[in-house]
């Protein structure tokens, strides 16, 4: 039963691509799908009660509780989910990158994702991560460095995130190169849904005419 719920959240975001540590990337919203999260919550601390020694239910819990907006729950089921497997490559990736995410414990959050990586080296989701954190930090083209071998990866894969679009579209504009932003926010706003110009102008913190020059001349590539 606690699989089923978790495989019907992830079902109900099908057309958002899961991280390599399986994290949802939409936020919970709709009475049905809250529902469907608070069942999915339940069943599986039911299969922690049965089993606490288990990585995949402590994992499968954090990704629940982070989607519930409960971001010290989902630290402390990761940080037990290492603990019952100190070689789950995908819980060090997920607590560092939650740590970077909500930009705290930076050191911490650089040490986790390359630990993550010691255990599974060329996983582009990882590698996305490591870039974000190198972010956090203020250290962009290094950061850009791993972006771009994330998306190189990924690509690879047949598997583009929209966010390591974002991530990579972020850092360009950090380092001042407004053209290279726009084209990644712009394929990451394609891979989520149809880009509009007074979206992209306020991300990028540009004027509307000025987005739709840049978005012609992207067209036109």
């Amino acid at each position: 039963i606690t699989f089923d719920y978790v495989g019907r959240v992830e079902n109900y975001v099908a057309d958002i691509r899961l991280r390599g540590v399986m994290r949802l990337l939409a936020p919970f919203t709709g009475g049905a799908f809250a529902k469907i999260a608070r069942n999915a919550r339940d069943g599986m601390q039911r299969a922690i009660t049965l089993d606490d020694r288990s990585e995949t239910y402590y994992f499968y819990n954090a990704v629940i509780m982070e989607k519930l907006s409960r971001l010290e729950r989902a630290i402390a089921s990761l940080e037990k989910a290492i603990m019952s497997d100190p070689k789950s490559a995908r819980a060090y990736n997920y607590l560092g990158y939650l740590y970077a995410d909500h930009n705290m414990k930076i050191d911490e959050s650089l040490a986790l994702i390359l630990k993550a990586l010691e255990l599974e080296p060329g996983n582009g989701a990882f590698i996305d991560s490591l870039g974000w954190v190198y972010f956090r930090k203020g250290e962009y083209r290094v950061a850009l460095e791993k972006l771009l071998s994330a998306e190189e990866i990924l690509g690879r894969e047949n598997a583009p995130d929209p966010v390591v679009y974002d991530h990579i579209g972020d850092t360009y504009l950090r380092l001042g190169n407004i053209e290279d932003a726009l084209k990644y926010f712009y394929d990451c706003e394609y891979e989520q849904h149809p880009p509009t110009l007074p979206r992209l102008a306020g991300t990028l913190e540009i004027g509307r005419a000025e987005a739709a020059r840049l978005t012609a001349r992207l067209d036109a590539m």
